[in-house]
């Protein structure tokens, strides 16, 4: 995969506006392809200060995204405001495995197909270069990052975040007709 052409966002690399979301926050560690894709919150992300940039994300072994990232070679990280419920809700660790969780959001890909939410505060695409089994029952892996770009996000002020549910209620009321 070629790394995409982006103009500087901030000093340095490319890259970097995303990157500096990375590691005071959460973010939903995305893959797919055509037929399926998934996410999950993670805690443990961070960006490797390397050329060309690089990122590692560990979470516990034995998630269904794993064959994803394994077959797709690929995975995006999408950083995201600690108060958005929504996004808590659909990728965090009571989330309904069975049903898409990217169902009801306007999701973009970058250069490796993974899906990145634009809800999210940015999005960090990258090709899988190491998977690494912990001990502890965890996983770890490592990204090049082929592109990466900066959302809006979410401000999670009552009034936005209140309509934002509101908003996603009438879908799936739209939806459940």
């Amino acid at each position: 995969m070629e790394a995409a052409n982006l103009a500087p966002t901030s000093e340095g690399s490319p890259h970097q506006a995303a990157l500096d979301l990375l590691p005071s926050t959460l973010a939903v560690l995305c893959a797919g392809n055509d037929q399926r894709r998934t996410g999950l919150i993670v805690e443990s992300a961070l960006w490797i200060p390397t050329e060309p940039p690089t990122v590692a994300v560990a979470l516990r072994a034995g998630h269904r995204i794993e064959p994803l990232i394994r077959d797709t070679r690929a995975f995006a990280l999408c950083p995201i405001h600690a108060g958005d419920r929504l996004l808590l809700k659909r990728f965090g660790a009571g989330a309904r495995e069975s049903a898409d969780p990217f169902d009801c959001f306007r999701v973009e890909r970058l250069a490796t197909g993974s899906p990145c939410l634009t809800r999210a505060q940015g999005a960090i695409d990258c090709e899988l270069i190491r998977h690494i089994d912990l001990d502890m029952g965890m996983t770890m892996y490592v990204g090049r990052v082929l592109a990466s770009r900066r959302y809006d996000g979410v401000d999670t002020s009552a009034s936005r975040l209140k309509a934002s549910l509101d908003e996603h209620c009438n879908h799936d009321s739209l939806l459940a007709s």
